[in-house]
């Protein structure tokens, strides 16, 4: 997954032609039964991450800016049971370009109807941080992300720093 990403729909065929395994679809199709079971069981949100975006959702107009295939996304958001906190979901798969590309970001202030000085990226990879910041967002980094407004270690201090940013 390192090379390809999470999103890339070849894992198990790929990782069958690096071990030089013959390609019998029995193994590709138990692969994948198990992958998505795992998956299930074990994709949650952070600790007391749906009540901070509930108390974030009172307040702002919550969205989410991501990469990746438009149904795996979506399968994600759906898993976490956090769809019903975001009033708008861009996906670069529907949108046609991805992060770092400003236009993905321009795409989303235009569907929104908010300016960059309005909104506040929180991304755990320079990819999110960098351009949004460069459009004239506010970031939040999860984790040590160089040139971010402010850090979290915990994504549950988000909600603070949001209450920072609006001071």
């Amino acid at each position: 997954m390192e090379k390809t990403g999470s999103n890339y729909d070849r894992h198990f065929n790929e990782l069958l032609k690096e071990r030089q395994v013959q390609m019998a679809g029995r193994i590709i199709a138990a692969g994948v039964i198990s992958y998505h079971e795992s998956k299930q069981k074990n994709i949650k949100t952070f600790d007391g991450i749906p009540e901070m975006l509930e108390e974030l959702r009172k307040k702002y107009t919550l969205c989410v800016l991501t990469n990746g295939k438009l149904v795996k996304q979506w399968e994600k958001i759906i898993r976490l049971d956090i769809e019903k906190y975001f009033e708008f979901v861009f996906v670069s798969e529907e949108v046609g370009k991805r992060k770092p590309d400003p236009a993905i970001f321009l795409h989303a202030l235009k569907n929104t109807g908010f300016k960059a000085e309005e909104c506040i990226m929180v991304g755990d990879r320079d990819t999110d941080l960098v351009p949004a910041k460069e459009l004239g967002m506010a970031t939040i980094s999860i984790g040590d992300i160089e040139g971010a407004d402010f850090s979290v270690t915990n994504p549950k201090d988000i909600l603070d720093r949001v209450k920072q940013i609006e001071s």
